[in-house]
């Protein structure tokens, strides 16, 4: 027996049980929870026996290791819930946050041990964000306007990325009305 066969055992052993526990750990998880595979950490040896010595005449090794690991899982609709409500507080004035666009996932998180201090995890995210605009305002620049060139005068007005779709009802009339009340507006994602 030589160290290096000591410590392939070890190495071999402990990432064995650290798939079991990874596995035990997603086996304890309801469905709405999510398992971060990069937060299992060991956090103690309980036990590392082996039966054998470095420099022992032997055909085989054994080795009886207690792991004591833990890991970092989160419940994703309350994750996505603190995610919704903080993005906004981080977007750049007169940007909002496209309902429904959100999407994340859970990046290697940090361990502060061995102070007993709790896994911090981080979450990678993707959303698509809008200019805010006030529509009351948008209702002010459009009413009695030509149908042919307000999307156009709006675009430049608030300093679209796209050309906003303007319809009129019935669709031939070839200018917005000049009742405010009577202009709806709406953002894309509202649909009809």
């Amino acid at each position: 027996v030589t160290s290096a066969d000591l410590v392939s055992l070890r190495t071999n052993l402990e990432l064995e049980l650290l798939d079991q526990a990874a596995h035990d750990l997603r086996a304890q998880l309801s469905p709405a929870d999510e398992f971060v595979p990069d937060s299992l950490r060991v956090v103690r040896v309980e036990q590392e026996q082996f039966d054998r010595t470095a420099g022992a005449a032997a055909e085989s090794l054994r080795l009886e290791l207690t792991l004591e690991v833990e890991g970092l899982a989160f419940r994703r609709s309350e994750a996505q819930a603190a995610l919704e409500a903080q993005l906004p507080e981080r977007l750049p004035d007169g940007w909002q946050l496209i309902p429904g666009t959100l999407s994340f996932q859970a990046v290697e998180p940090e361990v502060q041990r061995p102070d007993g201090a709790a896994i911090m995890g981080s979450f990678q995210v993707r959303a698509d964000t809008a200019r805010q605009v006030s529509f009351d305002q948008v209702r002010r620049l459009a009413r009695g306007a030509p149908t042919a060139r307000i999307a156009g005068d709006l675009s430049s007005e608030f300093d679209l990325l796209q050309l906003p779709t303007i319809q009129t009802s019935p669709a031939w009339l070839p200018w917005l009305p000049w009742l405010e009340m009577q202009i709806e507006v709406r953002w894309p994602w509202e649909g009809s």
